[in-house]
């Protein structure tokens, strides 16, 4: 394998083993399997519904997102990229992770989400690095894909608190679930729309946002990883 494959996937190995070693109820290793392969099942539905919605929104096939109106620039980046990737990945977590039998307790969720995005992120990962080379690998590799783990640890955070609600018949698991796709599509967007940019600024403020997600990520898995207990 060449050193491409290895920069591209060593990175959503270490984050992978690291979420797994925090779960104190291991999660059979192939559920975990299949949510990888759904993750990246997630980035051809992403590349497939891009191509057919730039059809009918032409500025979002665009190269040069300068060349685009402020209100256009927002549209592309958290409707045309982060809702899209952030919307397909909650559709296959929900549909194989969520009503799964193995979803017993609290810290699952986080498990089980983090792997669909790092499945999204290899699958997206190899596609660039395969073009743009090794330069480009060890840049996503500290900061694009523990971006993609980032949303889907805060993905499973609040789909787990939203089963605790369904579970024990309380209000807000809606409002849970709303905000399972909303809290990862702004990261991903605040996080596009500042590696978008080429001002010194802009720089400063990725960097900042990039070491600051980071931070505050570790510290909600240590939290919930202490918490994790059985729904029933």
């Amino acid at each position: 394998m060449s050193i491409e494959f290895y920069i591209a996937s060593l990175p959503v190995f270490l984050i992978g083993l690291y979420i797994y070693k925090k779960d104190t109820e291991k999660e059979p290793l192939k559920l975990l399997a299949k949510l990888l392969g759904c993750g990246a099942a997630a980035a051809v539905c992403t590349l497939i519904f891009s191509l057919i919605l730039s059809g009918f929104i032409p500025f979002l096939k665009v190269t040069d997102i300068n060349t685009l109106s402020v209100f256009e620039r927002i549209i592309y980046i958290f409707v045309g990229i982060a809702f899209i990737e952030e919307g397909f990945k909650y559709l296959f977590l929900y549909k194989y992770g969520y009503n799964n039998k193995e979803f017993d307790s609290s810290f699952d969720m986080i498990v089980y989400a983090t792997f669909v995005s790092l499945g999204f992120a290899l699958f997206e990962n190899l596609l660039y690095v395969y073009e743009g080379g090794v330069g480009l690998g060890i840049f996503r590799a500290i900061t694009s894909i523990p971006l993609h783990a980032t949303c889907g640890i805060f993905m499973g955070a609040f789909l787990s608190v939203a089963k605790h609600f369904e579970i024990n018949k309380l209000p807000g698991a809606f409002k849970n679930k709303f905000l399972a796709l909303l809290t990862p599509v702004l990261i991903h967007g605040i996080y596009d729309y500042l590696v978008m940019q080429e001002s010194t600024k802009a720089v400063i403020a990725f960097i900042v946002f990039i070491i600051c997600a980071d931070i505050i990520t570790i510290k909600l898995v240590n939290q919930k990883s202490r918490e994790d207990k059985k729904f029933i």
